[in-house]
């Protein structure tokens, strides 16, 4: 026979719970309990992930619909469809050859913008699908400053333009205005590798910011300048001892009855060189100042003069100071 479980109660006696029925999750808290605001805060919270949510899950969509180009049937680009923009050279027929639309190519957005990067003359590209299905192309394209002679893999020299960021690249239609316009760099020859860079030029934003500071405030004299040369930079260090910077002149840029002036001198420190450009070299009146002194010097004895701007004058040993001075140029480097 089964023995029952001890009950120690004493008899007539009934447990609380037996006697009020418990359901937890309907017991209420007063409005100002900190149980009732939590539960408040946990459904604003609840509530705004929720939003974020879909608003992220909206905005992968968009993203993906413009950036992408996704749709149930993407057809191939037309050249009809083809919304181009560029700042500079590049044209939309180029765009439509180079990336093969012309010929029916599918590619995607992003095949298209990655095709873009690949040339040093995009600075940078925007690519997006439309609402009314065109693709819309905006160009950024650098702006060349140089021309350069550059050395490819195999040992061949070919033409390249410099941008102002050191970038150098193959000009593309460019015509011959742009290459006549803008100087040479002489005394630095960047290798291209064989995955398509070349060597950083040493110097370049010097370069760069002396070459703007010509053209935006003396265009015509900017003109002027035939070739740029960095090759008294050591190792390529424009800080270094002695470093300067040589511009030449175009010989049919002076008059013929009198002496030359070969090649303006710049210092090679960005401060420097932009003091001496502004003080000096673009200063109204200074470089009609220099060709009257060259008209007075004898051309048969002194042909050609190279003008330094920022020569120490040590007339006084306590007090040198630097100045503009014309150097006769020495007759085995005449050219």
């Amino acid at each position: 026979m089964a023995r029952k479980p001890k009950n120690n109660k004493p008899e007539g006696s009934r447990d609380w719970r037996e006697v009020v029925a418990q359901e937890p999750s309907r017991i209420s808290f007063a409005p100002d309990s900190k149980v009732a605001r939590w539960r408040v805060i946990r459904k604003w919270i609840q509530a705004a992930l929720l939003l974020v949510f879909f608003g992220l899950v909206g905005v992968i969509f968009v993203f993906a619909w413009k950036e992408i180009g996704i749709d149930a049937e993407t057809p191939p680009y037309t050249g009809a469809a083809v919304r181009f923009e560029t700042n500079q050279a590049l044209t939309r027929d180029w765009f439509l050859n180079y990336t093969g639309i012309d010929s029916g190519k599918v590619l995607g957005i992003f095949e298209i913008k990655d095709k873009l990067s690949q040339l040093g003359q995009i600075k940078h590209a925007s690519v997006q699908k439309l609402p009314t299905g065109e693709l819309e192309v905006k160009i950024t394209e650098r702006m060349p400053i140089l021309k350069m002679r550059a050395l490819l893999p195999d040992g061949s020299e070919v033409n390249r333009v410099i941008a102002e960021d050191g970038i150098v690249y193959e000009g593309i239609n460019y015509g011959d205005m742009v290459y006549r316009n803008i100087p040479w760099l002489t005394g630095s020859r960047p290798r291209r590798s064989e995955k398509g860079s070349y060597d950083e030029i040493k110097g370049i934003d010097v370069v760069a910011k002396l070459l703007k500071a010509a053209r935006q405030s003396n265009p015509t004299l900017y003109l002027e300048w035939e070739e740029v040369s960095v090759r008294e930079f050591v190792d390529g260090d424009p800080d270094s001892p002695g470093a300067c910077l040589r511009i030449r002149l175009r010989e049919n840029s002076q008059p013929p009855d009198a002496p030359h002036l070969r090649e303006v001198v710049f210092s090679a420190s960005e401060g420097e060189c932009l003091r001496e450009f502004y003080n000096f070299y673009a200063m109204p009146g200074f470089l009609d100042q220099i060709l009257d002194i060259l008209k007075k010097k004898n051309k048969a004895q002194y042909p050609l003069f190279d003008l330094y701007l920022s020569l120490e004058n040590k007339t006084d040993p306590n007090r040198p100071k630097k100045e503009p001075r014309l150097i006769p140029v020495p007759p085995e480097e005449m050219r």
